[in-house]
C-alpha cells in the first residue's frame, strides 16, 4: 500500500482545525484560508485577505499557495518559520 494514501494535513489557527487528507487532494479537493466565511479556516485579521491561501497537492507534496497582499508566515513542524508571498512553499 501507498503510504501517502494515509497521509494528511492539519491546520490549526487559534480554536479551529481542519485537516485535508492525500486522497482528498488529489481528487482535487483544495483547503482554503482566509476571512470569508466559507473558507476552510477563517483567520480574522488586518493583514488577512478574503481568500488568503490554499493549500493543495503537487505529486506526493502538500502545498501552501499565498494568494494574499500582504503574504503568509508558515510555521512548520519543526518550528521554523518561513515568508511567503504570491508564491508557494512546500509543507
Amino acid at each position: 500500500m501507498d503510504t501517502r494514501a494515509l497521509s494528511q494535513i492539519e491546520i490549526v489557527y487559534r480554536n479551529t482545525a481542519a485537516s485535508l487528507t492525500y486522497a482528498q487532494a488529489r481528487s482535487g479537493k483544495r483547503f482554503s484560508l482566509g476571512c470569508e466565511e466559507r473558507c476552510d479556516v477563517v483567520i480574522h485579521g488586518d493583514y488577512v485577505s478574503r481568500s488568503h491561501a490554499y493549500i493543495e497537492i503537487d505529486g506526493s507534496d502538500f502545498l501552501l499557495v499565498d494568494a494574499s497582499t500582504n503574504g503568509s508566515f508558515v510555521q512548520t513542524e519543526d518550528e521554523q518559520v518561513e515568508f511567503v508571498h504570491r508564491g508557494h512553499i512546500r509543507l
